[in-house]
């Protein structure tokens, strides 16, 4: 019986040593995540310094070129 005991205070130690152990792995995954989440702004903070723009900046820009040429040419013409 004691023999039964100590294998379940074992089994018990073990159980909680890989709780222990997944907490900690989740712990670090997030870290990493976050970690990740930041060098992926920075990155994005990079490119725009350096004059890298999305398709969307892009089309609002030359749709805003657009209408300020057009304004431009109707002053020309009075």
């Amino acid at each position: 019986m004691g023999e039964i005991s100590g294998l379940l205070s074992a089994i018990k130690n073990v159980k909680a040593r890989i709780a222990k152990v997944d907490a900690e792995r989740q712990r670090q995954q997030e870290l990493l995540y976050n970690a990740d989440f930041e060098c992926q702004l920075m990155e994005r903070k990079v490119a725009r310094i350096n004059g890298e723009r999305s398709v969307e900046e892009k089309e609002e820009l030359n749709r805003k070129i657009k209408e300020s040429e057009a304004q431009l040419e109707e002053q020309q013409v009075i």
